[in-house]
């Protein structure tokens, strides 16, 4: 079984033979021992292919707008929207924050890529509920805090 003992960054002493070699594609270069067989091996790590790449989580800037799903049961929630800058918008059902708060909220996974506009015939078919079915309205209340009537 190989172990890593030693790990070293470019321009380290150890390194610069290999520098020199390999120039900027150097990442790093690692001393690895085999214990069964009493031999230590110096191995590199290197670039070989770059390409443009942006992280699926990562795609907006701090202060991109966002539009962001919550349900209508949801007020805390809702409250911590505004309290932030979000402003509903009735046109997608959705709220435009921007994308630091979601991150904050830890609201990135409701974010809605593409909004559509709701036509008034989609909204006269679409059955608006004040909460989920599986939930009565007590324990909305206990969820949230709110105090029964």
């Amino acid at each position: 079984m190989l172990r890593t003992r030693l790990t070293l960054k470019p321009g380290r002493y150890g390194t610069r033979d290999l520098v020199e070699k390999y120039g900027s594609k150097l990442v790093c270069v690692r001393y690895r021992y085999d214990d069964e067989l009493g031999i230590r091996y110096k191995t590199v790590e290197l670039i070989v292919d770059e390409k443009p790449w942006t992280p699926a989580g990562e795609r907006h800037n701090p202060t991109d707008m966002v539009h962001v799903r919550i349900a209508p049961h949801e007020s805390r929630l809702r409250d911590a929207l505004k309290l932030l800058g979000g402003r509903y918008q009735r046109d997608t059902d959705t709220w435009l924050i921007a994308y630091a708060a979601t991150t904050a909220l830890r609201l990135t996974t409701r974010i809605d890529p593409a909004p559509n506009p709701s036509t008034p015939a989609e909204l006269s078919d679409t059955p608006h509920r004040l909460r989920p079915d599986y939930e009565d309205e007590s324990a909305i209340r206990w969820r949230l805090g709110v105090g029964s009537k």
